[in-house]
């Protein structure tokens, strides 16, 4: 696909499983299941071709509309649904299928269980609105529990009860982020790290068990309540305590070996649960693990930085679904959507079911309830396709096509009125912030309770530069930020390539942050006839060999490299003496990384264009002392030695 969905293919690393979701289930009654019914599988649309967004993004505030008094009575004519009690069963029926339930998971759990060879969209409508609901019909012992595990004053605790009761043993770092996030605000956080990043996930994994299991019991509080009330013929009060559907929270990752950790990390912190009481685990371990069995990228070792080893190790197939269900004894791995909690994908597994506008089949009505949605190594999203994210966002928690069995009767007043985006928490981990990260929060989260943004100051990578190299740094100037890739390209073409040419200056390399200016530099250096090899994200494994080979031994004189080629592969390009950067790499460890590798530093140039809309990308190479200078001086030139 000519989209930058699936790295893992250039990187010739973990193999496209197609992302499989559905719960498989070997149980009797799920192979009945599956014999008796006639609905035919969802049929996956194709990912759209959609380029990158642009590097800057200008969005207007957007206005927030009241909905409409008759919202309520809109919704359910529309759906054809109507307000119902809440089915009941009998005392026989209910333990009779928590009977089954367990039989079926004693069948489902086999140490030798393989992956199923037909693939499932996670898309299973259930059996009926109690079984995809799961808390309509209810087992004694799951009621008892909820009456032991919770208190009239859940609902003046909130969700973060059972966080507040572990805080003393979190670290420094992971009280500072719990005491924001325990607030239900949104949060961006822009100093992740390789070294914290276990930190992180313990705190966003907590803290999405705890609004789940709190969920849960107030559903199972409230079922008991009305149960009692209908058996004493009492008319009892309304207890709105659900959305449309189940899932409650979404964790966007990259790759599978991010996705590995999570789960982990589930079970670790649900140590009341034995391996037979978790479904799919073998499954789930056999995909999610890598191939060659090297989890901690031991092959990279020496070669690559600990960075690259930190994202890169394990399994990086970045086409992926994965839905979890809870219940007060069992754990299910690859359920099916409708019938999760909790749902961990990538931005490309998500988008391959939600599709685009105008394609024939979408389906997200499974989004249509989040309360917390987890962006975690959010600046990686960037090196893959960005557009996946925003594509994502723009259909969370929208009124769904259709009911799904859903009872309106406890359905909650905010997403009868379609402002269930007001109650949605957005947590956003990532190394750096950059203007695509902005905008997508000022356009797409709207949490009524505000949000947090903790940002780095920045000391400058350009201290990390061991090389004894003179690097200038031009300004160009632009008043829009609409004609920055026009300018930048002007600058270049009149200003950088006129000197580059007199000078007949060998072994240069010209790195290049987006492949759209990539493109239009290759292109226009062809026209000059300039001796050109080029390396990008698309260029195929022997010409990356050849190309820097040519490069190296001068029968190419100049290299073109892009910032998403050296971020999937990280090479150390030999021969270099001259360096230019078209545009600042995101990556500030990228500047020193590259400087460092210059032939002879002696005789080596380095020269960066830059302009006051870059001072995201400046401030983390030069600091965030000198970002303002250098952006609004009069002078439009510096040099650092």
């Amino acid at each position: 696909q000519s989209t930058w969905g699936n790295q893992s293919t250039m990187r010739g690393k973990g193999k496209r499983r197609g992302g499989s979701v559905g719960g498989r289930g070997k149980g009797k009654r799920n192979k009945r299941r599956r014999a008796n019914s006639d609905e035919q599988p969802l049929v996956q649309p194709a990912s759209a071709v959609v380029a990158p967004q642009p590097l800057f993004m200008v969005e207007d505030e957007i206005e927030e509309v009241a909905a409409a008094p008759s919202t309520y009575q809109i919704l359910l004519s529309s759906l054809g649904a109507s307000v119902h009690e809440p089915a009941q069963s009998s005392d026989e029926d209910e333990d009779e299928e928590e009977e089954k339930e367990a039989e079926e998971a004693d069948e489902q759990i086999e140490e030798n269980e393989v992956a199923p060879e037909d693939e499932d969209d996670g898309l299973d409508a259930p059996e009926s609105a109690e079984m995809e609901l799961d808390n309509v019909q209810l087992s004694k012992d799951e009621l008892k529990d909820a009456d032991s595990e919770s208190s009239e004053d859940d609902d003046d605790i909130g969700i973060h009860t059972e966080t507040a009761q572990v805080m003393q043993s979190l670290t420094p770092l992971q009280r500072d982020i719990a005491s924001v996030v325990n607030t239900s605000v949104d949060f961006v956080y822009g100093q992740r790290t390789h070294t914290n990043a276990d930190e992180i996930r313990q705190v966003y994994v907590k803290h999405a068990l705890d609004l789940v299991m709190h969920n849960r019991r107030r559903i199972l509080k409230n079922s008991e309540k009305i149960k009692k009330a209908q058996l004493k013929g009492e008319t009892v009060d309304e207890c709105r305590d659900q959305g449309f559907t189940r899932p409650k929270v979404l964790i966007l990752l990259p790759f599978k070996n991010s996705a590995k950790k999570v789960v982990e990390l589930i079970l670790q912190l649900r140590p009341q649960m034995s391996s037979e009481q978790v479904s799919n685990k073998a499954r789930f371990f056999k995909e999610f693990s890598d191939e060659d069995g090297d989890e901690t990228g031991e092959q990279y070792k020496g070669r690559k930085p600990e960075d690259y080893i930190a994202t890169f190790g394990g399994n990086t197939d970045d086409n992926f679904r994965l839905g979890i269900s809870f219940t007060r004894k069992t754990m299910k791995l690859y359920a099916p959507f409708y019938s999760s909690d909790i749902l961990v994908a990538s931005p490309l597994g998500l988008r391959m079911i939600t599709g685009a506008e105008g394609d024939k089949k979408r389906e997200y009505d499974f989004l249509s309830s989040l309360e917390l949605v987890v962006l975690d190594q959010t600046d990686v999203f960037l090196m893959q396709n960005w557009d996946h994210v925003t594509q994502m966002f723009s259909v969370l928690n929208q009124l769904p096509k259709s009911s799904h069995g859903a009872d309106f009767s406890r359905i909650e007043q905010i997403y009868l009125d379609g402002l269930s985006a007001k109650k949605r928490q957005t947590l956003l981990f990532s190394s750096f912030l950059t203007a695509e990260m902005n905008s997508l929060v000022k356009r797409f989260c709207k949490n009524e309770k505000g949000k947090t943004v903790k940002k780095a100051s920045y000391d400058g990578s350009i201290s990390e530069v061991v090389a004894q190299v003179q690097q200038i740094w031009q300004r160009f100037d632009v008043s829009d930020v609409q004609d920055i890739a026009d300018k930048r390209f002007d600058a270049f073409c009149t200003q950088v390539w006129p000197r580059l040419k007199s000078s007949m200056q060998t072994h240069t390399m010209i790195f290049i942050s987006s492949y759209f200016d990539y493109v239009r530099v290759r292109n226009f250096l062809r026209t000059e006839e300039a001796s050109v090899a080029s390396c990008c994200e698309y260029t195929k494994a022997a010409d990356i060999t050849r190309n820097r080979s040519f490069f190296y031994h001068g029968r190419k004189q100049i290299l073109l490299v892009t910032e998403r080629f050296h971020f999937f592969y990280r090479y150390r390009l030999r021969g270099v003496r001259n360096i230019i950067f078209y545009s600042l790499p995101e990556h500030a460890n990228f500047y020193p990384e590259l400087l460092n590798t210059l032939t002879d530093s002696s005789a080596a140039s380095v020269l960066s264009l830059y302009c006051p809309f870059d001072a995201l990308q400046l401030e983390r190479i030069v600091g965030t002392g000198r970002t303002d200078r250098m952006c609004r001086s009069e002078k439009s030139t510096y040099l650092f030695c």
